[in-house]
């Protein structure tokens, strides 16, 4: 993804970030334009292999927002504080899942058909082994070792991220 196709497909997002936080319109534009120029003079920084580009945009957007407030001195209620760390988690949250997603998708992808087939019927149409086994035309004995293996390939495959799969 090149910055252009960057900007325009995060403007909007960052914006209503920006607006959501309890800012003029005029502070919440001039505020995503200071994050995005941020972003511009870092892009070549950014490390797919690190992060999803949307958790790397929110930290940005996240950090902007709290020195746009410290400089201008603007406090906020406790209430909102409490609101706005709850948003920030959850957007975080959101990154990390959607990363985890896009991992698993690949990982998944990169599996031996046989395997692929066996591990979506196991994990996502909720069947027991020896179910997807009957399915499959194969042994339990034998749908174990397959599952065994395709998940290793899967945890190899995530890295790092892939604990407690």
């Amino acid at each position: 993804m090149n910055y252009d196709e960057f900007y325009q497909s995060n403007y909007w997002k960052v914006y209503r970030y920006c607006i959501h936080r309890g800012i003029t319109q005029h502070d919440a534009e001039e505020l995503t334009q200071e994050i995005f120029l941020y972003c511009y003079r870092h892009f070549s920084e950014y490390n797919p292999q690190k992060s999803a580009i949307t958790t790397w945009l929110y930290l940005i957007a996240s950090s902007r927002f709290k020195n746009f407030c410290r400089d201008r001195k603007i406090t906020v209620d406790l209430d909102d504080i409490v609101e706005l760390s709850d948003d920030r988690i959850a957007v975080e949250r959101a990154a990390e899942i959607e990363e985890m997603r896009r991992m698993l998708a690949s990982a998944l992808k990169a599996l031996p058909e046989p395997q692929r087939k066996l591990v979506v019927l196991r994990y996502f149409s909720g069947m027991s082994t020896e179910e997807a086994a009957k399915q499959l035309g194969i042994s339990p004995g034998n749908a174990r070792v397959m599952l065994s293996r395709a998940l290793k390939a899967m945890r190899i495959q995530c890295g790092p991220a892939a604990e407690g799969m």
